[in-house]
């Protein structure tokens, strides 16, 4: 009896030491944090369909737990939707106008930052064209698409073209005859290459980036002289009250990296 005793007492530590998760037992892992589901709201200009739908992917890829919803729209109607009240955490312009508009109205999130720059372009069509030059423009039965001047390209347009009435190579009357081709108004720049792409109209003037990707198979860009160029920014800013402020300062911080420069870059946008 009292052996028996002895030996239920010499296996006791062991009993205990198992128990605890000593010897040979393993420790459990410790549990991973959950990831935190975000959805961040980008408001962009139209021409910025391709290079941010790559760039919110990419960014989603850097964020677990976060989705990126893109509203494109001509920049005109996405500063109406922001000053209406509607909810968005960043808005990316395709001219300082516009942003400067919302700031100005107290809208927006500190200042904005030039990320990208842009050329405007005649986009014809691959087959049959009809316009291989600015001068086509204004040849008779030519058959135009320009997008509405309340955009920024509509807005761009109209500078080139005071360029061009100014030009003694041209004049007013060129200006005039061109307009008198204007069969559409397109409410903004995809707009307007999918009527040059369905045969609508023989030509578009938009940005140069508007002829990259899938599109390229059917319709090419023409430049236009040095001498009617101007200028195109793109400037990104956080809409103030922002739901997730902090996620869309990062979002703006991203498009300017080098990472955020080479989507913009392949999609054809110029350094800002």
């Amino acid at each position: 009896m009292r052996m028996r005793t002895l030996l239920a007492l010499a296996t006791l530590p062991t009993l205990l030491l198992t128990a605890c998760g000593g010897g040979d037992a393993a420790m459990p892992a410790p549990a991973a944090s959950p990831i935190v589901k975000r959805d961040l709201l980008v408001f962009a200009a139209s021409s910025l369909t391709d290079a941010f739908t790559e760039a919110a992917k990419v960014f989603e890829a850097q964020h677990p737990g976060v989705t990126v919803s893109l509203n494109f729209a001509a920049t005109s109607t996405l500063r109406l939707q922001v000053e209406q009240g509607a909810r968005a955490d960043v808005i990316a312009s395709a001219d300082q106008r516009n942003l400067d508009l919302l700031a100005q109205a107290g809208l927006t999130d500190g200042s904005s930052v030039a990320f990208a720059s842009n050329r405007l372009a005649i986009i014809v069509p691959r087959k049959n064209a009809k316009v291989a030059s600015l001068a086509d423009l204004a040849a008779p039965g030519r058959r135009l698409v320009l997008v509405t001047p309340q955009t920024p390209i509509g807005a761009y347009t109209g500078q080139v073209l005071n360029l061009v009435a100014r030009d003694a190579a041209y004049g007013p009357a060129f200006v005039q005859r061109l307009r008198q081709n204007v069969v559409t108004e397109a409410l903004n720049v995809r707009q307007a290459v999918a009527t040059v792409q369905l045969g609508e109209a023989d030509a578009t003037l938009v940005y140069s980036t508007d002829a990259v990707g899938t599109v390229a198979q059917d319709v090419a860009a023409i430049f236009l002289p040095d001498a009617f160029h101007v200028p195109v920014t793109y400037p990104i800013a956080v809409v103030k009250g922002a739901p997730q402020g902090g996620l869309a300062r990062e979002f703006v911080r991203f498009i300017a990296t080098a990472e955020g420069q080479r989507i913009l870059k392949a999609w054809g946008f110029l350094a800002p």
